[in-house]
Order: C-alpha cells, then sequence, then structure tokens
C-alpha cells in the first residue's frame, strides 16, 4: 500500500521506524494517534497505572489497533506475573558494602 491509495507506506509500519517519535496520524485512515515507540516506552508506566491525562486512553487505542503492540504487552504481563513469583533473594552483604562505599563517594564529591 502507498500513501495515494489511503495506505501506509512500509516504513510506517515498522516500529523501528517510529522508536522514539510521537507520530499523530490522519483519523481518518483510523490509525492511533501514537507511534510503535512511545507505546513500548511507556508500557511500564500503563501497567503501573501511573500515566495521567489523556496518555492512557491514547496507548489503550493503539495497543487495540496494533497486534504488535498488544503483543507486546501481552508478554510484559505474563513476565511481570512469572518474575513476581520467583523467590525473594537478599543481596550479598558485599553488594551492600558496596553500594554504600560508592554513595559515600559520590556525596563527598558534592
Amino acid at each position: 500500500m502507498t500513501q495515494a491509495d489511503g495506505g501506509m507506506e512500509p516504513a510506517a509500519m515498522d516500529p523501528a521506524a517510529h522508536a522514539g517519535t510521537p507520530v499523530v496520524t490522519s483519523s481518518s485512515v483510523g490509525v492511533a494517534d501514537v507511534a510503535h515507540g512511545v507505546v513500548r516506552v511507556r508500557m511500564s508506566e500503563y501497567l503501573a497505572d501511573a500515566l495521567v491525562g489523556d496518555e492512557r486512553q491514547r496507548i489503550d487505542k493503539h495497543v487495540a489497533a496494533c497486534k504488535d503492540c498488544a503483543a507486546y504487552l501481552a508478554t510484559l504481563r505474563k513476565t511481570l506475573e512469572l518474575t513476581a513469583g520467583l523467590p525473594a533473594r537478599a543481596a550479598p552483604r558485599s553488594a551492600r558494602e558496596e553500594i554504600m562505599r560508592r554513595a559515600r563517594e559520590l556525596a563527598a564529591r558534592g
């Protein structure tokens, strides 16, 4: 499809082509108004119900129309579900000591 016949250029369908770039598209063709990259960057906030304003609705609209982003969301949800069931493990004492040493160094630098 080309833009001349009302479709999208192949690059417009490639998520990598939009990574990090908000794109407002024509509502006359029924395309969501947010780019794949934007949706994927905001997924953690989306799942945590931390989005404000109409941002959640924009992502809902995009995910409903985009099979790739819907699959990405489903994969992220499943990953969170599976990792939530993992047993909690304490960090080794040496890790805490190293973190505290680095924090003191940074604080001393100002």
